[in-house]
């Protein structure tokens, strides 16, 4: 899938797995993907994506694991990965992402285990987040 401009699931419930693996969405310094209040059944596939723009989150629930693996977020000097109070029923992968931008999971909980190796470094990242499994970082 490719998109320019925003692509909106405000609110939406999606009643298995949202699948965007290999999608490019391009909404250049605004939002690209916008998932707030979302109730994901399944798990989110975004391994691999590539966002321009912000992809956010906020306020969903993924009712199993976000994997984001190999991602590459893009929203220099602004935010590219907003979890903001998100609830992951399970794991979250976000191994080999590149991130050019601020990442943040404030008041966010991961069900599972947080696995997180960026390429390159986010220009900001603010995970005060709960989480009942592991954490690596590396």
């Amino acid at each position: 899938m490719t998109a320019t401009g925003e692509v909106r699931a405000l609110g939406a419930t999606i009643g298995g797995v949202l699948n965007l693996q290999g999608a490019r969405l391009c909404n250049e310094g605004k939002f690209a993907l916008s998932l707030d209040r979302a109730d994901v059944k399944g798990g989110a596939r975004l391994d691999p994506v590539t966002v321009t723009g912000e992809l956010r989150a906020v306020h969903a629930t993924i009712g199993s694991e976000l994997n984001l693996q190999g991602a590459r977020l893009c929203n220099e000097g602004k935010d590219a990965l907003t979890l903001d109070r998100a609830d992951i029923k399970g794991d979250a992968f976000l191994q080999a992402v590149t991130v050019r931008g601020t990442v943040r999971a404030l008041g966010a909980t991961i069900g599972g285990s947080l696995a997180w190796r960026a390429r390159g470094s986010p220009t900001q990242a603010s995970l005060r987040c709960k989480r009942r499994g592991s954490a690596s970082f590396g």
